[in-house]
């Protein structure tokens, strides 16, 4: 059987074994019926316009495309007009703009789909991290009261220290670190106090008294350069402990107004400044606290009466009585056999203490040394019947005689 022979406007291609003339359709050769791997196919489509053409042409043979050509990435098409998509419209094929000549609407779909999607992962993702930091955050408690009482005290203390300020009754020099001073004070006070009372006021308002203060006479007034005060002071009368600290507190607000620490002495009519005072009080936040520690060292009159009324035991010879004027106890010199014993007396239900003395000849008066006194202590009683004490630097206290 032979072969026709192909026709001059045909495509021929060649078998890939022995090299015979075939069709470029071919799957196998028709001389030695081998199979052609290469075969083109039967017919495929135009890149540019969609036209089907044969598997073999090299062009379209409708828009005259390029086989091996990419697809146009404008509007401008080789033979055959673009198409709007919404209009319908063709274009021309000299267009070359990426718009419809007629209603300007692209002519190329854009695919926003990867953009939504990037917006939509970021608008999450933000989200997510503000509900954590939400939830992460706790909200700021709110004070407690405590913390409110001791703030409303340091206001308190420090419109206080401002007030006196502007009344004259401190100086305005130093003003800025006593109100600091006096409102920190006051703050520390206020927080410490327990909870289930109402925090310390160290200072009373003056201008809202709640009670009457109790009449007394400031004699000396000392204000060292230390910042501390001391203040004499003296009474009417005896007086009992709430109304000392009274006292005190008024002295603290007025005349020691931001002095720290504060020392008061108390003192009784005819009683001598400096001779021992019959109370004292002393105020200093770092070992006494916010208020006073008041100390009544001196004896009350019924306690002076019993203490004077002692009689020293049968056998025993009074030698002389002496009243320790600064605390009422009674000084006594008795003499039991041939030794002699200094008594004080400062509790009528206690047997008075006693040292034994040794009595030393004097031209000044009789003299009685204190046995075993490391500070050489000694009494001498004068002429006029008053009782000197000494030591081995000098002279300490005169006590005068008791009245019986």
């Amino acid at each position: 059987m032979s072969i026709p022979p192909l026709t001059d406007d045909s495509k021929t291609a060649k078998c890939i074994k022995c090299g015979a003339a075939i069709a470029p359709t071919a799957k196998f050769c028709l001389e030695c019926g081998t199979a052609q791997a290469n075969a083109a196919p039967a017919s495929i489509k135009c890149i540019a316009c969609g036209t089907e053409i044969p598997g073999f042409a090299s062009f379209c043979s409708e828009c005259g495309a390029e086989r091996t050509a990419s697809p146009p990435s404008s509007p401008e098409r080789v033979g055959k007009p673009m198409k709007c998509r919404k209009c319908g419209a063709e274009a021309p094929p000299e267009w070359t703009l990426p718009i419809c000549a007629a209603c300007c609407v692209p002519t190329v779909k854009r695919n926003y789909g990867p953009l939504l999607l990037f917006g939509t992962v970021v608008v999450f993702f933000l989200v997510i991290v503000g509900i954590i930091i939400s939830n992460g955050s706790s909200p700021t408690p709110p004070e407690s009261p405590k913390v409110i009482a001791a703030q409303e005290a340091y206001n308190r203390a420090v419109k206080r220290v401002e007030d006196e300020a502007d009344a004259g009754k401190v100086p305005m020099d130093g003003l800025v670190d006593r109100m600091s001073r006096e409102g920190n004070k006051a703050y520390r006070e206020a927080m410490n106090a327990p909870e289930n009372t109402a925090p310390v006021t160290p200072v009373a308002a003056p201008e809202e008294p709640t009670i009457s203060i109790p009449p007394y006479k400031t004699l000396n007034i000392k204000k060292p350069t230390n910042g501390s005060c001391v203040v004499d002071i003296q009474l009417p009368h005896e007086m009992e402990e709430p109304e000392l600290i009274q006292i005190s507190q008024a002295l603290r607000e007025h005349e020691c107004a931001g002095l720290v620490p504060i020392l008061l002495e108390f003192y009784l009519p005819k009683m001598k400044v400096d001779g021992g005072s019959w109370a004292n009080a002393q105020y200093d936040p770092s070992s006494t606290g916010p208020i006073f520690d008041v100390q009544i060292t001196g004896l009350k009159a019924k306690v002076i009466a019993k203490v004077r009324a002692y009689k020293s035991p049968l056998g025993e010879q009074l030698i002389g009585s002496w009243e320790n004027d600064s605390n009422g106890s009674v000084y006594r010199i008795v003499q039991d056999s041939d030794s002699y014993f200094e008594e004080r007396s400062s509790n009528p239900s206690l047997r008075p203490a006693r040292q034994e003395l040794k009595e030393i000849p004097a031209k000044s008066g009789r003299r009685f040394q204190v046995v075993g006194s490391e500070s050489g202590d000694y009494d001498v009683i004068s002429p006029d019947g008053t009782l000197r004490a000494y030591d081995r630097e000098g002279f300490i206290k005169e006590f005068p005689k008791l009245k019986q």
